[in-house]
């Protein structure tokens, strides 16, 4: 067995060893520094061998666990895949822009598999290192922050404009990649570097190398992206302690099959929520659709895309429409064709007049399907706290 360094020289050598990372980050994503990205990988695989040399605790997890540690890192990364498929069949499909000749897949790899190989050896080696036999939440999220932002290219930050894109950068790419970064210490706390590298290195590996791949709204790659390792996370920790009898369990024991259902579900109610379906929910605020719908009420909207959808609406329908950035449910009174384009004249039920401009196929948002009667009255609460006058949010 290799001796430890002592506590002073292994946290020298964590230092050396991050400013060495770091040095090799800002070397390959510098904005000014221009080397073949060919040759990159070269120092990323020397850096990889050094830290595997190194002296350094094990994984927390006993020798008996650490394959089912791996087991579980492989079930976790492709519940991951699955998830980005479902959205895929959901959201669309689109070609991959990566090459997929016999050139372009070595290429890849090549350019791929050295940093990850890197990132995730260091990774094992600092939270092995750093922690005793009880974990170090606050330790093991620095790690992973830090590591995150080393998957990031440095001239990417820099180019973050305003606040809209920086919203959009963290949802899309930074909140995903730290959600599975934290996934991964874990990983490696439990099950060493090995475990980490394959739950990563799948979800490279399908990323690279799918011919096609999911096309996504930024909100459903955030919902994705952080939600399902968050899960996994926990129906990680909870079988973990299961295995080492941490916690006791009356009955049989809780399959992964019962937390991927749970994770299922769960992520299912945010996707209906962002509106990822073809149906998604919408709470009143007024009372002008009295008294088939109240004030608090929530409307389930069948969504309409396109002139299919349109034509297929009649009078007497209820609909959603945007009109000056407002939200507004009425019915239809009229549908006329004005200069072959199709509009309708609609009225809220508790109106005494018709809405005075009439509705264009692009303001449609969709049918009202279903009323669901009170269970909106929290969201108008908050709406209220936020002092936006409810008038000005939907009709």
């Amino acid at each position: 067995m290799k001796n430890l360094l002592s506590l002073n020289d292994n946290k020298l050598l964590q230092i050396a060893l991050i400013l060495i990372f770091m040095s090799i980050y800002f070397l390959e994503s510098s904005p000014v520094i221009k080397l073949n990205p060919l040759t990159m990988p070269i120092f990323w695989l020397l850096l990889a061998m050094a830290i595997w040399k190194l002296p350094c605790k094990g994984p927390a997890a006993k020798r008996k666990h650490k394959t089912l540690v791996k087991t579980w890192a492989i079930i976790l990364a492709i519940i991951h895949v699955a998830m980005l498929i479902l959205a895929g069949l959901v959201d669309g499909f689109g070609s991959s822009p990566y090459s997929h000749t016999i050139l372009g897949i070595v290429s890849n790899s090549w350019i791929v598999a050295p940093p990850l190989l890197a990132r995730e050896i260091i990774r094992g080696y600092l939270i092995n290192t750093s922690m005793g036999k009880k974990e170090n939440t606050l330790r093991i999220i620095l790690i992973s922050l830090g590591l995150t932002v080393a998957t990031i290219p440095f001239a990417r930050l820099l180019s973050l404009s305003n606040i809209e894109q920086t919203v959009q950068f963290i949802a899309q790419h930074l909140g995903p990649e730290f959600a599975n970064s934290i996934l991964a210490s874990y990983l490696a706390y439990f099950g060493g570097p090995i475990a980490s590298i394959i739950y990563l290195g799948i979800l490279q590996a399908f990323h690279w190398f799918s011919p096609i791949l999911p096309n996504l709204r930024w909100i459903i790659t955030a919902a994705v992206g952080i939600l399902t390792p968050i899960f996994s996370l926990l129906a990680f920790q909870h079988l973990y302690a299961v295995e080492i009898k941490k916690i006791k369990v009356h009955g049989k024991k809780e399959s992964i099959l019962s937390w991927m259902i749970t994770s299922l579900f769960c992520i299912t109610i945010i996707w209906f929520a962002v509106g990822v379906f073809p149906l998604y929910p919408s709470v009143i605020a007024t009372g002008s659709m009295q008294p088939m719908i109240d004030p608090g009420d929530i409307i389930i909207v069948e969504k309409i895309t396109d002139m299919e959808g349109l034509e297929a609406l009649t009078v007497g329908d209820v609909i959603q429409f945007k009109q000056g950035g407002i939200l507004i449910t009425h019915r239809i009174e009229e549908i006329n064709v004005v200069d072959g384009v199709v509009n309708f004249k609609t009225k809220g039920d508790n109106n005494s007049i018709s809405d005075r401009e009439p509705v264009k196929p692009e303001q449609v948002r969709g049918r009202i399907v279903k009323v669901i009667p009170k269970v909106g009255w929290p969201t108008l609460l908050l709406k209220q706290q936020k002092d936006i006058p409810l008038d000005e949010v939907e009709f």
